[in-house]
């Protein structure tokens, strides 16, 4: 079981891990750039655009494997 400081993460844009080295669906939320982004392992994947509050459509819904 993860966790939840394995699968939320913050920190710079130059810090972030490789998406293929965190667990599906991680969160990392970019300090100097006000995005969060989403694992599915091979990408991170905008969730969020930081400006407008909303997050974006994914074409998956985030979930915590193992919860």
């Amino acid at each position: 079981m993860s966790r939840l400081q394995d699968v939320v993460q913050r920190g710079t844009h130059a810090a972030r891990p490789a998406a293929n080295t965190v667990a599906w669906g991680t969160l990392y939320y970019e300090t100097d750039t006000a995005q969060t982004f989403q694992s599915d392992t091979t990408n991170w994947n905008t969730y969020s655009d930081g400006g407008s509050g909303a997050a974006t459509s994914l074409p998956h819904t985030f979930m915590l494997m193992g919860a």
